[in-house]
């Protein structure tokens, strides 16, 4: 990924606030999060790097002040030196070599660059004691001892910019890909519940045209509730959540739709319990198990079709169970009513697994029980969260 991606991304995240902080840094003060944010702003770089240096600065002088007076104006001029090798290695080496994995060639660079700022901050430090700064009778220049002191001082400062300089892209990165699989998974969700209208209209054009071939008067009525079914999915399926209510309406309004099909052949056991009016859920997540036991159910004219429909919400606990009759068939057509695994298996219960995987991750359960003469399937959810 570039750059200029990531940036966009994170700034993105940043702007709609969407920035989730480590469980541990969210128990801090609000000045700590404020903090962090302003730290992870690509547009406050300029700003919290002089932060780090005028941090570092304010240490070494307050670690050196009592010993040596002139250490305000030493600590400055050798701040070059360590500013000049904590760049080269955040944007010459870094990027070049060893994110480029040429680990060998990037550990020569590191030391040659410690060696020459090493030979820079000694000559600042020469001209320093010129002046007067440095008490000429304290250090001889390029001694072992006082160039393992600079190379170290300039390692530990550089060592010090690195470490967070990786701590932080590994953050941003992984907010970066936290936000991209956000997006995958909300556009899969998308899909899936595109594949559910489709699916319906199908079905009930499938409907209208047997009734229409048998010039049946039910016809103009199934157009009428067709039409309500279609209003619902409209305007209200384009929310993340809906009232629960809502959705048992539009349930029972394509229950009475299949009765018109059906008629006489076809009875539904309903039964609905709990606040259905305060509870809420993605829309049109039950309506493709009803459908699928309508699927089910069908058999020749004579085919008498039987449906148990129960719904209870209750402790933000949601089970609902559809459990409908199976007509005569031979034995290579039981594979269709088999449960997860088999590749018979229709688009409409595959689609159920997967919104449920998507939007309640380990909070739900989907069994299906088949038998010779029925078949049942009864889906969990805990809403709670």
């Amino acid at each position: 990924m570039s750059f200029t991606q990531k940036y966009n991304i994170t700034q993105n995240i940043l702007l709609k606030k969407a920035l989730p902080l480590p469980r541990k840094l969210s128990d801090y003060p609000y000045l700590m999060n404020k903090l962090l944010a302003f730290v992870l702003n690509l547009n406050n770089r300029l700003y919290t790097h002089l932060l780090f240096w005028l941090a570092y600065y304010i240490l070494r002088v307050s670690a050196y002040l009592e010993r040596y007076p002139n250490t305000p104006q030493v600590q400055f001029f050798e701040l070059f030196a360590k500013v000049i090798a904590v760049y080269i290695n955040l944007y010459i080496l870094m990027p070049y070599l060893l994110k480029k994995k040429k680990n060998l060639l990037y550990g020569l660079s590191f030391l040659l660059n410690l060696a020459i700022c090493g030979v820079i901050q000694t000559e600042v430090v020469r001209q320093m004691m010129r002046s007067g700064i440095y008490d000429q009778s304290e250090y001889v220049l390029y001694s072992a001892h006082k160039t393992s002191s600079i190379v170290f001082t300039i390692f530990t400062v550089v060592a010090y910019a690195t470490i967070i300089k990786v701590l932080k892209e590994a953050y941003q990165n992984q907010q970066v890909n936290q936000q991209i699989n956000q997006e995958r998974l909300e556009n899969e969700l998308k899909f899936l519940k595109s594949q559910i209208n489709p699916h319906f209209l199908f079905n009930a054009l499938n409907n209208l045209y047997s009734l229409i071939l048998m010039q049946s008067n039910k016809a103009k009525d199934v157009v009428l509730k067709l039409s309500d079914l279609l209003s619902y999915m409209l305007y209200e399926t384009n929310q993340q959540l809906v009232s629960l209510a809502k959705d048992v309406e539009y349930l029972q309004g394509f229950i009475e739709l299949e009765k018109l099909r059906f008629g006489d052949e076809l009875t539904v056991e309903t039964h609905f319990e709990g606040d259905l009016t305060h509870t809420y859920l993605p829309p049109m997540l039950l309506i493709t198990l009803v459908e699928n036991a309508f699927k089910h159910s069908i058999g020749d004219e004579d085919t008498l079709v039987h449906i148990r429909i129960s719904l209870n919400c209750t402790h933000q606990q949601l089970v609902f169970e559809v459990e409908n009759s199976l007509p005569p068939a031979p034995a290579h057509q039981a594979e269709d009513n088999l449960a997860d695994g088999s590749k018979k298996r229709g688009i409409g219960l595959r689609n159920v697994q997967r919104r449920l995987e998507l939007l309640y991750p380990h909070k739900h359960t989907l069994e299906i029980h088949p038998t010779k003469n029925t078949y049942l399937v009864k889906m969990s959810v805990d809403l709670s969260h």
